[in-house]
């Protein structure tokens, strides 16, 4: 079976990829013509160049695979808002209409949860889209686009929550570090909750995607069991590193300004910023979500914990 992945050099392309080559997949890389020099890790693979916002140089090489996976996306720095919106909906529109063109067997797209914001209730796939600022409106958007699609094309869609796991760098990544450097305060009390999707939960869930007939047409939440309060997280992790838990509260309204200073320097700096607002407002709202209808369908059982991907992720990283 022949299989695309975009976003394979990404951190969950990277995983997927991994899997895929374990399971005997024959497995193609989607990459820009300009990256696949500077990427040691690509030689003696099977190379598509292309780029999804330039359809002309999908068109090129693309044939009909048996499964394209969509992970490509534009995430984690601060951006302007126009740039999430190529990649996100134009490009995911591109990669879809050469799909369509080319009668790819099966597009598994990856959408993301912030499509439906935060909320006090626990979100489910009924839920309507209410994005909070312009990487989940992007996203938002290019899930609509898929969904325009699947008509001419059997479309998978998984909406994972907060990915973390080895070789992440960005989401868990700087809690960890913030902690461990003692710069880490809650924002609020604390009793909020979080749901997290552990990187090995969702590759189990990528491949349940492939081989489920069942699953086309649908939209997945793919998270963990259960989530997590942040004071509960904070205190796993402290524990974890040998650090004391972090005590110190404060407002959301103040943490918003301090974000707000940070992603100025960072600006200045050209670095990424340890926090951000939108940072902020993640970890003081609540986030939960429903995968019954995974579960259901797809037949999905999260094999990890939360907690449990949070031991194994500190195991193989390590905080300078």
């Amino acid at each position: 079976m022949d299989v695309l992945v975009t976003g394979a050099t990404g951190f969950i392309g990277k995983h997927l990829v991994e899997r895929l080559k374990k399971e005997n997949y024959r497995i193609y890389y989607l990459i820009r013509k300009k990256s696949v020099g500077r990427i040691k890790e690509l030689c003696n693979l099977n190379i598509i160049s292309g780029d999804i916002t330039d359809k002309k140089s999908l068109r090129k090489n693309f044939k009909s695979f048996d499964v394209v996976f969509h992970l490509a996306g534009a995430f984690g720095k601060l951006m302007r808002r126009e740039d999430y919106f190529k990649v996100n909906v134009l490009g995911v529109k591109n990669i879809l209409e050469v799909s369509a063109e080319k009668n790819v067997g099966k597009f598994i797209h990856y959408s993301a949860c912030g499509v439906y914001g935060c909320s006090e209730k626990v979100i489910d796939e009924s839920f309507p889209y209410n994005p909070t600022n312009a990487y989940e409106e992007s996203k938002a958007e290019g899930e609509k686009i898929a969904i325009s699609f699947m008509n001419k094309l059997p479309i998978v869609i998984l909406q994972p929550a907060v990915v973390f796991g080895p070789g992440d760098n960005y989401n868990i990544f700087k809690l960890f570090k913030g902690i461990k450097e003692g710069k880490f305060v809650f924002i609020g009390n604390g009793e909020n909750k979080l749901h997290f999707v552990y990187i090995k939960n969702l590759i189990d869930a990528s491949i349940l995607a492939l081989k489920n007939k069942k699953a086309i047409g649908e939209r997945f939440l793919i998270a963990d069991e259960k989530p997590i309060k942040v004071k509960e997280l904070v205190e796993v992790i402290a524990n974890e590193l040998n650090v004391k838990t972090p005590k110190l509260k404060i407002p959301k309204e103040i943490a918003l300004l301090i974000a707000f200073m940070i992603e100025l320097k960072s600006k200045l700096l050209k670095d990424n910023p340890l926090i951000t607002r939108d940072g902020v407002k993640f970890l003081s709202s609540n986030h939960e979500y429903n995968i019954s209808k995974a579960k259901r369908i797809l037949g999905y059982r999260p094999k990890y914990t939360t907690v449990e991907g949070i031991k194994e992720t500190l195991s193989t990283i390590e905080l300078y």
